[in-house]
């Protein structure tokens, strides 16, 4: 009984663990933490139930705003502007990674939060895939029900959903003492890591670990960090960053995606106040063009500004850079408050989904036996279709008549009821086929389900399944970017950089030149793109982009190898190869390149601009003693092009004439050190080798020197025998040639170099385009530039 307490009676210290604990518990288990099966809150699941049950669903008619309100008044004991507001939530595919509700009107959007329209305008039912969520309601999946506040209608304590809500939509709630904050993550990876699982139950984390995909994309910058927080189930919060592109021909930075939960109001309104405060000396103005297609914040800066200073203020002042904590609370059982590791959250879902598809087939086993018992029923009638009829007619009542046959046959009451509303019309021939035919077939159904609950291999396929099935109908290509940056130096700004994003040029006076660069600053196609500072005659003629942590390797026209650390070349700033490696008297470098330290390689292949290709084993460089060692023979006036450190990927080779060949490396057996290769490609007597690439991936982009770009299939060049000349690599206007090829594999970030500087652009912006074709303009070339190299960020 609860206790009466009078005025100064009791210490508060006393009162508070009997009144506030129960309250705390409360608030939890019904508002903050989402439910571990469903990934679902109370008020997100009354709203899709009372959908489900007043047919507010996506195969109706979409409802005004205040159906699903109402509907779910029933079973909600808060205000209806809280059900509103968190339908229209569920619809939002910047809120939710996977929208639940389907909406047609205003339903909000990334400018301002809450600025969707009213219920009596919006109308909304709910998706197909809360469908997913609801359909297997009718089977007697869920084992627990509760009563409304009214005490007049049940509803589910957990949906029997076969969409892994819990692991990809996450949630966010705060509670008394305790709070939830679950991150969204992409629904393929995600299934097909549930897969993983199923197949093996006691696989590694490391196996199973999706990053963080969250609903408005950005680019997480400690993805190690985010990742051992999974691993705990709370930790470091995930640090996203918006994408920022910077348009030279209007000195602009443009914003295109924002952090998750960050509006462009605010955004802008930070930007400004950043502004206004000085802290980002330099941006003239600042407008938001944010529209129901996108994101997109527009910063005006002073001509002379330093660009990258600039985006890293952005990220330090305003909302451009932020947090989403890691906490993954949630419910066991729809009771009990629990952190769940990743691990525990993938092995939730597949034993709720064992437990609701099991329950699913032993409903429909359920079904089909007592269809069976009816139909054997209604075959015995037939069989004695005389005497039924007999037993039948001389009956005074229905109930006489139903005891007489249950005596008569052994019949349950329910074949004897199936029998007495039998129809005279299915005695016919025909009618008793059918009742034959569908006892085998039901018989049949039986068997088949009888086995999948049996074995449990069959039953872990069905599981699958429907999982491949899911992944297949609302999958999708991940949105955020996942990366580690670290931080430079010890200034409080200093920018944090990922180490597989330096640019290293060597240039036509024998000087190397570091940069470092970021992937989160790109530029769009034809712009003027970034310059190096460089001497007065001085140019780029290679430019390589690899991480800090491997060797540079330099291959000169005496056939020597130098190598030298990357992680000792200065920064920012110019240093002559002469002051790295020991070069003799008229030795030149022809060929430079990196390799990482970890890389997994088993060959070195060289190619020369006389069109040879030489194939030796890589520990005979890489076991060697000292910073130079010979490399291989080559002919008079003959010199290394490319050196590529490979498994047995093919290699693609170009010429300066445009011709293009794809020769298979395995085709070519491995040779010494010191040894000069075999024919590579057919030259005509005024062409040479200008380029080579190990073939890796579906699409081909070439760069003219006018600063021409193509994107190809590479399906258009097949694989040839090694000494043909191939065949033109594409079209090309008068006074213009092709430079430099490029295989990539998927959509990415391409950096196209001038003799002066470079250009970020994303391969995203290139059509396909026949072999034959001429490119579109990818840099705004400026007289007496060419373009010399083309490689991916």
């Amino acid at each position: 009984m609860r206790r009466n307490f009078v005025e100064n009676e009791i210490e508060i210290s006393e009162a508070l663990p009997e009144f506030y604990v129960p309250y705390a518990s409360y608030v939890i288990q019904t508002r903050a933490l989402p439910d571990a099966r469903d990934g679902l809150k109370s008020g997100a699941r009354f709203i899709l139930y009372s959908q489900y049950i007043n047919k507010i669903t996506f195969k109706d008619k979409r409802r005004k705003g205040t159906a699903t309100k109402s509907a779910a008044m029933m079973f909600s004991p808060h205000g209806d502007s809280s059900i509103y507001g968190n339908a229209v939530r569920m619809s939002q595919d910047f809120s939710l990674r996977y929208p639940l509700i389907d909406t047609q009107g205003n339903n909000g959007s990334l400018m301002h939060n809450n600025d969707y329209a009213a219920d009596r305008y919006l109308e909304m039912r709910s998706g197909e895939i809360a469908e997913e969520m609801t359909s297997l309601l009718k089977k007697d999946t869920v084992d627990k029900w509760k009563l409304n506040y009214t005490e007049e209608e049940e509803y589910p304590t957990y949906l029997p959903t076969l969409f892994p809500n819990s692991l990809v939509n996450g949630s966010f709630g705060i509670g008394v003492s305790l709070a939830s904050s679950i991150p969204s993550h992409n629904l393929r990876e995600v299934c097909a890591a549930l897969i993983k699982m199923i197949d093996n139950p006691n696989i590694s984390f490391d196996d199973i670990y999706c990053p963080i995909d969250l609903p408005t994309g950005g680019t997480i910058i400690n993805a190690d960090e985010v990742k051992e927080s999974h691993r705990l189930g709370h930790g470091k919060s995930a640090i996203i960053r918006s994408t920022i592109e910077y348009d030279d021909k209007n000195n602009e930075l443009i914003v295109t995606d924002l952090p998750y939960m960050v509006f462009s109001s605010n955004a802008t309104a930070a930007i400004q106040q950043a502004i206004d405060d000085g802290n980002l000396l330099g941006v003239k103005k600042v407008y938001d063009g944010t529209d129901y297609d996108g994101v997109k914040i527009v910063i005006e800066l002073n001509k002379g500004v330093n660009v990258s200073k600039i985006v890293r203020l952005l990220y330090k002042h305003t909302p451009l850079q932020s947090t989403f904590g890691i906490n993954m609370n949630m419910l066991q059982d729809g009771k009990y408050p629990k952190l769940f590791t990743w691990i525990e959250m993938m092995q939730t879902f597949i034993k709720h989904l064992e437990n609701i598809l099991r329950k699913s087939y032993e409903f429909d086993l359920k079904k089909i036996k007592e269809r069976l018992h009816i139909l054997e029923g209604l075959i015995i009638a037939i069989e004695n279709i005389e005497e039924v009829i007999k037993i039948i007619k001389s009956s005074k009542t229905n109930s006489e008549a139903s005891s007489r046959l249950i005596d008569k046959y052994n019949l349950s009451e329910k074949q004897t009821k199936a029998i007495l509303d039998l129809k005279l019309s299915r005695l016919a021939n025909l009618e008793i086929q059918k009742i034959l035919e569908e006892k085998s077939k039901k018989e049949e159904e039986k068997a088949s389900i009888e086995t999948i609950l049996s074995d449990s291999i069959l039953f872990n396929n069905k599981m699958k399944d429907e999982i491949i099935r899911i992944s297949n109908k609302y999958g999708d290509d991940r949105k955020t970017k996942n990366m580690n940056l670290e931080y430079s130096g010890s200034e409080e700004d200093a920018e944090p950089i990922e180490k597989k994003e330096l640019l290293i040029h060597y240039t036509n006076l024998n000087n190397i030149y570091t940069q470092e660069s970021t992937t989160l600053l790109t530029t769009k196609r034809g712009g003027r793109g970034t310059k190096v500072k460089l001497s007065k005659n001085e140019t780029i003629i290679k430019t390589i982009s690899d991480d800090n942590f491997g060797t540079i390797l330099a291959f000169t026209n005496k056939g020597q190898m130098h190598s030298y650390p990357t992680s000792e070349l200065p920064i920012n700033a110019k240093i002559s190869v002469n002051q790295i490696f020991n070069l003799a008297a008229n030795e030149k470098i022809t060929e430079i390149n990196t390799i990482s330290k970890n890389k997994d390689i088993a060959y070195f292949v060289f190619i020369t601009k006389d069109g040879m290709i030489k194939k030796t084993k890589a520990e005979e460089y890489l076991q060697k003693r000292g910073n130079s060692l010979k490399a291989i023979n080559l002919k008079e006036n003959d010199e290394v092009v490319s050196v590529h450190f490979i498994k047995n990927e093919p290699i693609g080779i170009l010429t300066f004439k445009g011709n293009f060949v794809i020769i298979n490396t395995s085709d070519i057996n491995p040779i010494g050190r010191n040894s000069m290769g075999v024919k590579a490609i057919k030259l005509n007597d005024d062409d040479y080798v200008i380029d080579s690439k190990v073939i890796n991936g579906k699409m081909l982009l070439t760069v003219s020197s006018n600063g021409l770009i193509k994107k190809s299939s590479i399906d258009e060049f097949p694989i040839c025998n090694r000494g043909i000349k191939g065949k033109k690599i594409s079209g090309i206007k008068e006074n213009d040639y092709i430079v430099k090829f490029l295989p990539i594999n998927s959509n990415c970030d391409i950096i196209i170099i001038q003799d002066k500087g470079y250009i970020k652009i994303n391969s995203n912006e290139l059509r396909t385009l026949s072999r034959e074709a001429i490119g579109v303009k990818a840099i705004n070339m400026q007289e007496g530039r060419k373009v010399i190299d083309l490689i991916q960020a």
